[in-house]
């Protein structure tokens, strides 16, 4: 069923909650949340998951384009439209291609955004889309956009691709729970989340990161870093949030609570080694932690188990 973002939002808000005996929560306004999809974004993610996940939380989104974006949506009279851009995996080069080339343009609307004080969200492709450098496949490749000085490095060798397909795997994300973005939110410290050509991140230069830079999670499989944070250095200071997993897409719940019934097992995932609440719980840390907000309201799904 093709479904415009906000109006799914609110069947998802409607089905989950009344099937946990509660009455929906009333949407937050304004819309806080862009959600991008274009060509190349994923749809289990940026059609099923994150949708409701952002329900779930009580987060009203839209969706918006590349031309949405290149047209000046992200600002309103000069200011933020959005506190949140949620860039998903997918395919970073047609981001990049969609967005203004690999030219001089590439990345502007959304440094506009950053530069306002609006914040960034990229999951996977859409971290890789942040770099300065991309190693891909043991290739270089420079980057327009260069939200974060330094390389996102793929598919890592724990999740490599196979005859030009990417492999999906369950990579473990090590959390540094005592980070200043995670601190309010109840985290485990071990997680498993989808990992499907996800990068390791390097900064250029370690000893001058970026303002306010914090390792998220590292990648238990090599200690390189999988989650990071840092603020845009702009008078506004837009916060940047860069992941290598797609922890909002579950592999064990049968499209129950992530409405994806795509089979991630058979594209070699397997079954999730620690259940899929840990997953969603990281995922609700990053866009709540993005956006500075405590953890807030989470209604109870059945079968869904909350720790």
């Amino acid at each position: 069923m093709n479904v415009p973002g906000k109006h799914l939002g609110c069947i998802l808000a409607g089905i989950l909650l009344l099937a946990a005996g509660q009455a929906p929560l009333p949407a937050q306004s304004p819309v806080e949340v862009a959600l991008y999809r274009d060509t190349g974004t994923w749809t289990p993610e940026v059609d099923n998951a994150l949708p409701a996940l952002l329900t779930w939380l009580n987060l009203p989104f839209h969706h918006l384009t590349a031309d949405d974006i290149k047209a000046g949506k992200l600002l309103k009279n000069g200011k933020p439209a959005y506190r949140l851009l949620i860039v998903p995996g997918g395919w970073a080069p047609s981001y990049i291609v969609k967005l203004g080339g690999w030219g001089h343009r590439g990345g502007d609307d959304i440094k506009a955004f950053l530069q306002a004080g609006g914040h960034y969200l990229g999951f996977c492709a859409g971290a890789f889309a942040a770099c300065a450098t991309v190693k891909w496949e043991g290739k270089n490749y420079n980057y327009p956009w260069k939200l974060f000085d330094g390389q996102g490095t793929g598919p890592l060798p724990w999740n490599p691709s196979r005859q030009g397909a990417l492999t999906h795997t369950h990579g473990t994300a090590l959390i540094q729970r005592t980070a200043p973005l995670l601190a309010a939110h109840d985290v485990p410290e071990r997680i498993r989340p989808l990992l499907a050509g996800g990068p390791g991140f390097t900064l250029r230069d370690p000893k001058n990161p970026p303002p306010a830079f914090e390792v998220l999670a590292r990648h238990g499989e090599d200690n390189s870093l999988a989650i990071l944070a840092f603020r845009y250095p702009t008078k506004e200071d837009g916060r940047v949030v860069l992941c290598a997993f797609h922890p909002a897409v579950l592999t064990d719940d049968n499209g129950a609570y992530d409405r994806d019934r795509t089979d991630h097992k058979a594209l070699g995932a397997g079954a999730d080694p620690d259940g899929d609440y840990p997953d969603w719980c990281l995922a609700a840390a990053l866009i709540e932690g993005t956006l500075g907000r405590k953890p807030g309201p989470r209604p109870h799904l059945l079968g869904f188990e909350i720790r």
